[in-house]
């Protein structure tokens, strides 16, 4: 049998096939078994992970307790003044 011949490719694809499927029900219960695992004290927030684009009106006193807020948890944000009429 030559490796490039249709009956190698398929006995290749097949094996490949056989590994793929194999490997995704591992990660499958690998997933399942972490889950298994969680509570709700387990479960932690990272702010890290995202930030938070606030687009704010100056003349409202809103905007300011919002940045307030966020800088007294930590929350990363990036703010843009929402000005369109100039």
């Amino acid at each position: 049998m030559l490796p490039e011949s249709a009956e190698a490719k398929q006995i290749r694809n097949r094996i490949h096939k056989e590994m793929r499927i194999e490997n995704f029900k591992e990660q499958e219960q690998a997933r399942q078994a972490s889950n298994s695992n969680l509570t709700e004290h387990s479960i932690s927030l990272k702010f890290g992970s995202f930030y938070n684009l606030l687009i704010v009106k100056p003349e409202s006193k809103d905007c300011y307790e919002a940045i307030a807020v966020l800088n007294f948890n930590g929350f990363p944000y990036e703010v843009e003044e929402e000005n369109w009429r100039g």
